[in-house]
């Protein structure tokens, strides 16, 4: 499976650069999830704004980082649930179903 590389305010596109400098000034350091979405200014920018809309909500820190967390997993245990339902093992995308994906909705 390829990996997105992890960009650095140097070596950001050009449209991610400000995002970065906004998350680096305000952590002291990039998170490896905001460095990877960097290859997609689009991307990072979407993810700050929700991040942006999450923080004015009444949930603590803790409680919002508990719903993203949660929120991250769903998808990806619906994905390999769906997978070993249908037999397969391996992790990805491709090798089953003659390379698709199982649409059915994951079993309970």
């Amino acid at each position: 499976m390829s990996r997105l590389p992890l960009q650095t305010i140097g070596s950001a596109p050009e449209a991610s650069r400000p995002y970065l400098e906004k998350v680096l000034a305000n952590n002291g350091f990039l998170p490896n999830l905001v460095a990877s979405l960097a290859n997609v200014p689009t991307a990072l920018e979407t993810y700050l704004t929700v991040a942006g809309i999450n923080g004015r909500s009444s949930l603590t820190l803790a409680e919002r980082e508990t719903v993203q967390i949660m929120v991250a997993a769903i998808p990806r245990l619906r994905f390999l649930r769906r997978r070993i339902h249908g037999g397969c093992i391996e992790e990805g995308a491709i090798g089953c179903a003659g390379g698709r994906v199982d649409p059915r909705p994951a079993p309970d």
